[in-house]
């Protein structure tokens, strides 16, 4: 009575409470209420069961009350005795209970043999036994039933946000008696449940009193009534209950600490795990068979050595623990797990010893190699040995145990040789082989939530997820994204020096990139270092799986970068001597025009203008110039762009169709259409022919995203280029359609794509790509026209026109042609140096492009709600790789914007070091040839080479000076020096951040590098579009896999056969029975959903009952948008989604 009238908490919520958790991960297809509805309810029914239990439990009864308070209690010594003698009163009390019980239950089960014997009806008799044995199980009382209720009120406040003193109190009674060493319940045996938020909190304020202490985790599985808990208490000296009566129930962990003697040990402490017994005879077959497997599962999955206990040799008493045991070790080796085992076969006599153990022992194995087998059919692996499942050593890992006592007791005296063979066993226990992959408390406990929630699942492997892999994994990523960024910048630097060497004209042959020769360097540095961060990183056990991966994914993007930034100079090299004429069109020029100044200079002479009648003068010769060298120019005409469009659609489709497809706009909505059955031509099943449905659907969107971004990057490519339009882009444009769509698997083959498809992609695509390729054209003849060029030097022209002019002397002219031409070249190099570095800055100061891909997704997601508008989550849902583009270029304009002065810093570093070379150049030109009268060509050829390609500089930029001398090199030496200051000091001002950076004067805009290190992998999900979370962009031999599912509406899925749009999420629907369909004639269960092709199997779709809000609280607040987008109907939306605010979203993403 004491029991039921005292613990108010286990009782309502009890059973019912832990039942509903469980249905949570066995949720069942249903026609009026979809998965996520039914999870809601369920949602709703624990939190109205934990609001009943806080109404009718509060205020505490005296019980509980007087238990808390003496807990409370400031002394260690009180609270220890306290606990001393309550639990030996309530054994005492339940003692006498008890056995009064007992007695009264045997005789019911005598009574019942007797009936059996006499052929009579048992069923009386029977309810009988079932009631005496309710009552035998209510009258057990001890301290772990009082801590047991202390975790539910715990619970209970939690649930209800009661964050009162209490709350915040209890967590921390519990650490405290975890730290003194007492057991604390881990698992509560009568409801086979593990209350996880609060043993989860209980070891945080263990970790906040000891900090994250390296634990040796040691769990024990036998037969009931095996003597594990006796085990364990010579062990370790425990006080586990050991009496018959008082076998454990659930399974307990006590904390222990090593002593500071034992400094070779590489942890801080043991925590022990001691667990009730298997096939404990209160259970029924099928309860005993399911939670044994539980249990065994949890207690193995948790410990790193697990010690299975085995009362006797005989294989036939071993064989039940073994099956549950090599199954859940089985079942951590296929989700990556590695917990080692050891076997201790108690009461084996002395003559045992010796030979006989030997035969002991490979009877031993070969039964565990016939449960291994026996196992692996029922996990479905290929598996034979025992040795496959784990790393096990027949002759040192098998233990062999006399009886504790000589004799019978209680009179029998205890035998020596029992103690003498726990001390071997703890030698054997604590070797240097079994300290490997230690672990902190913090991961104890995330290891603890990953395995429970996996084993609430019928399907543990399939719903097993490991946080402190995917942890562990994300490290990897971010260390991977560093070595990445570096290796990217550093071919960013080598790709800059070659072209400014093209530039220069001091490299035109494309062999002497030497591209691989000078990467080489720094990827064996970031290789020497992944080496060591695999070797000695603290979780290198656990990373050790994807060193080779990361290698792999490093040598791939060396060869990437390698071949992309050859491509990428090889065209530029073309490019340049495309342009030779066009050069030295530009050379004959400027020659031209510096001796037309020149010569009117000379005329002018002494004549005393003023500023504005040398600017007539000079504004009436070049007046003259341009006119005449216009009239002498061949009329230039733009290419017809959109003729040569509408010539390759017609060499490659039919002129009827192309008519037919702009008559019906129906390439004006290829885009937003949401039935592509138009363009789809069904294949026949097996014996029929197949019905669209929305998988087709599904394909055909995604393919029309990929080819629009495939066309996308490579017109970008080349504008990045600067290169000239030419017919054969428009080739390549139509060819990416017809490659992409030939090389679709159309869903399994199951239909044709039309012609009518590819040709209205095209069209869609023709007028955009027409703009584009007209603005290179435009963009290239400015640039490159000579005229044009020339007229951008005009300024330069009347200055050194209005130097001549004032008697000044050809080394005055030349020192200020030289200067400004090399205020220009350092200039540019500043931005062309400083572009990789700013990149970086802006990379490690923005937490949303800081690390992996999941944490930008997260940015980005906080970025639409500050911005709520549903077109702009139609770009981010339809097209998340330009999106992501689009975002980061957004985090470089908001850093601009920021005038950040540490991207002046940089600026001015650079613009630093190009000075001091500049400067050196020049000295070490002019001391060359020393006080002779020398040719200006042959300084500036020399003061070139000088430069070593520092800037981009060469004869070209200093034409009109080939036949005059420099008399004195020390007054041009000087001179030169003069300007440089100058132009030096006007720089400076220039990048001191009272103006912006002009940003068109990045060779390579320092978004377009950044997004290229960020945007990793852009697979979208089959079922839901959630874009592959992974960083790497190639991760061959890992699945893809999102960081959050989202309800299935937001892709425009439907329920078969009906216009109601799916809100279930892919990560809820692959724990139900529910279906996938297909095809008319092909169903498959989610669970199974690799089975439905190619685009599915690459995908790791794992249960996940964590509520990120963000996409149901977007459903619910876009339902109408999304109602219109699909043509569809909401009527599924669960009520508990409706409650979500955008302030949780806020916060849930933020955390």
């Amino acid at each position: 009575m004491l029991k039921k009238s005292s613990f108010h908490f286990k009782g309502i919520y009890g059973t019912t409470g832990v039942k509903k958790n469980k249905e949570t991960n066995h949720l069942l297809a249903n026609e009026n209420r979809t998965i996520e509805q039914q999870r809601g309810d369920i949602e709703m029914e624990k939190n109205r069961l934990r609001k009943e239990q806080y109404e009718r439990a509060f205020p505490l009864n005296n019980v509980m009350r007087e238990f808390i308070k003496n807990l409370n209690s400031q002394s260690t010594i009180r609270q220890k005795f306290f606990l001393a003698w309550l639990g030996q009163i309530l054994n005492d009390l339940t003692s006498r209970k008890l056995q009064t019980l007992n007695e009264k239950h045997s005789e019911l089960c005598a009574k019942m043999e007797e009936q059996k014997q006499k052929r009579q009806n048992t069923d009386i008799i029977k309810k009988e036994i079932e009631v005496s044995s309710g009552r035998l199980a209510a009258s057990t009382l001890g301290l772990e039933h009082l801590l047991r209720e202390v975790g539910q009120i715990y619970e209970t406040l939690a649930s209800q946000h009661m964050k009162n003193e209490m709350f915040l109190s209890l967590p921390q009674l519990a650490a405290d008696l975890m730290i003194s060493g007492h057991p604390i319940e881990l698992m509560d045996g009568d409801a086979s449940h593990v209350a996880i938020t609060w043993v989860s909190s209980v070891l945080e304020q263990v970790i906040a009193k000891l900090g994250d202490k390296r634990v040796f985790v040691f769990s024990i599985l036998g037969i009931q009534s095996t003597g594990k808990s006796t085990l364990l208490n010579a062990m370790f000296g425990l006080q586990f209950a050991v009496s018959a009566g008082r076998c454990t129930r659930g399974a307990f962990m006590q904390l222990l600490k090593v002593k500071d003697e034992n400094n070779e040990l590489n942890f801080d402490y043991v925590l022990v795990v001691d667990t009730e017994g298997l096939k404990a005879l209160e259970l029924g077959d099928k309860a005993t068979l399911k939670h044994d497997n539980e249990l065994a599962t949890f207690v193995i999955g948790i410990g790193k050595l697990t010690l299975i206990n085995i009362f006797g040799e005989n294989p036939a008493d071993m064989q039940d623990i073994l099956q549950i045991s090599v199954q859940a070790f089985m079942r951590m080796k296929k989700v990556k797990l590695s917990p080692s085992c050891i076997f201790v076969h108690q009461n084996v006599g002395e003559i045992t010893a010796g030979e006989k153990n030997m035969e002991g022992r490979r009877r031993l194995l070969e039964r565990l190699d016939f449960m291994t087998q026996t196992a692996a059919k029922q996990e479905m692996c290929d598996i034979s040995r025992f040795t496959e499942v784990i790393n096990f050593d027949i002759n040192r890992h098998v233990h062999y145990f006399s009886h504790l006592w000589e004799g019978n007791p209680p009179m029998a005296p205890p035998n020596p040789r029992y103690s003498e063979n726990i001390q071997k066993l703890k030698q054997s226990l604590f070797s240097e082989e079994m300290q490997e992959g230690i672990i902190k408390i913090s991961e104890f406990k995330t290891r603890m939530e990953d395995l429970w929630s996996a084993v609430l699942d019928e399907d543990f492997v399939f719903s097993f997820k490991n946080t402190l892999e995917i942890a562990a994994y994300r490290k990897v990523e971010e260390k991977y994204a560093d070595w990445s960024w570096r290796l990217r910048s550093c071919m960013l630097e080598i790709e800059n020096e070659l072209r400014n060497s093209i530039e220069n004209e001091t490299l035109q042959n494309t062999g002497d990139f030497k591209l691989d020769e000078k990467i080489q360097a720094k990827y064996k540095a970031i290789t020497k270092e992944m080496n060591e961060y695999f070797a000695k990183e603290k979780d290198k056990d656990l990373i050790i799986q994807w060193k080779a991966k990361t290698e792999l994914s490093l040598k791939a993007l060396r060869s990437e970068l390698v071949k992309g930034t050859e491509r990428k100079l090889t065209d530029f090299i073309k490019m340049k001597q495309g342009l030779k004429k066009v050069e030295e069109q530009k050379g004959t020029y400027e020659s031209e025009l510096m001796k037309k100044s020149q010569d009117l200079a000379r005329d002018l002479k002494g004549k005393n203008l003023t500023l504005r009648e040398l600017e007539n003068a000079f504004q009436k010769m070049w007046t003259q110039w341009v006119t005449r060298v216009k009239s002498e120019m061949p009329d230039v005409q733009p290419p017809n762009i959109e003729a040569h469009a509408d010539a390759v659609l017609l060499e490659n489709f039919e002129r009827k169709l192309i008519d037919s497809c702009k008559r019906s706009n129906s390439y004006t909505r290829i885009l937003y259409i949401d039935d592509f059955s138009a363009y789809l031509q069904m294949n026949k099943g097996y014996l029929h022919k197949h019905t669209i449905n929305q998988q087709d659907q599904l394909c055909m969107r995604n393919l029309t995203s990929s080819i629009i971004q495939d066309i996308n990057d490579r017109i970008k490519e080349k504008e990045a280029a600067r290169v000239d339009y030419n017919k054969s882009f428009m080739y390549e444009v139509v060819n990416t359609i017809l490659k992409a769509v030939k090389n679709c698997k159309c869903n399994q083959n199951r239909f044709k794509i039309k012609k009518e498809y590819k040709i209205d992609l095209a069209l869609h695509l023709r007028g955009d790509v027409i703009r584009r390729f007209q603005e290179m054209n435009h963009v290239f003849q400015k640039v490159n026209n000579p005229l044009e060029y020339v007229e951008n030097k005009k300024e330069d022209y009347f200055g050194c026109f209005q130097i001549n002019c004032s008697g000044a002397s050809a080394a005055t002219v030349l020192a200020d042609r030289v200067t400004r031409e090399l205020k220009k070249a350092i200039r540019q190099e500043v931005y062309n140096k400083s572009s990789a570095l700013i990149a970086t800055e802006i990379r490690c100061g923005d937490q949303a492009l800081n690390g992996n891909k999941s944490k930008l997704e997260n940015h980005i997601l906080l970025s639409l709600l500050e911005n709520l508008n549903f077109r702009k989550c139609e770009q981010y849902i339809d097209h998340p790789k330009a999106y992501y583009e689009v975002f980061v270029k957004e985090r470089e304009e908001a850093y601009f914007s920021s005038r950040n002065p540490r991207i002046f810093h940089i600026c001015t570093e650079k613009l630093e070091n190009i000075k001091s070379s500049v400067s050196l150049a020049i000295s070490k030109s002019t001391a060359y040839f020393g006080n002779t009268c020398t040719k200006a060509t042959a300084w500036i050829e020399r003061f070139c080479k000088e430069l070593k390609n520092e800037i981009v500089f060469s004869i070209n930029n200093v034409r009109g000076f080939e036949d005059q001398d420099i008399q004195n090199m020390s007054f041009f030496k000087e001179s030169i020096n003069d300007l440089l200051n100058s132009a030096y000091l006007e720089l400076k001002e220039e990048f001191s951040g009272k103006n912006p950076l002009d940003r068109k004067l990045f060779r390579s805009q320092p978004h377009e590098e950044l997004f290229r290190q960020c945007c990793g992998c852009c697979k979208k999900c089959p079922l839901c579009s959630a874009m592959c979370i992974n960083t790497m962009p190639t991760h061959e031999g890992d699945d893809h896999c999102a960081q959050f599912h989202r309800p299935q509406t937001i892709c425009g899925m439907k329920w078969y056969k009906t216009d109601r749009l799916v809100t279930d999420i892919c990560s809820s629907v692959v724990a139900s029975d529910c279906l996938l369909v297909l095809s008319e004639d092909n169903k498959i269960p989610f669970r199974d959903y690799r089975q439905a092709g190619p685009e599915y199997t690459c995908w790791s779709i794992t249960p996940d009952k964590s509520l990120q809000p963000f996409w149901k609280w977007f459903v619910c607040h876009f339902k109408e948008d999304l109602e219109k987008k699909y043509n569809g109907r909401l009527t599924d939306i669960p009520d508990h989604w409706k409650t979500i605010t955008k302030e949780n979203v806020i916060e849930a993403l933020k955390k």
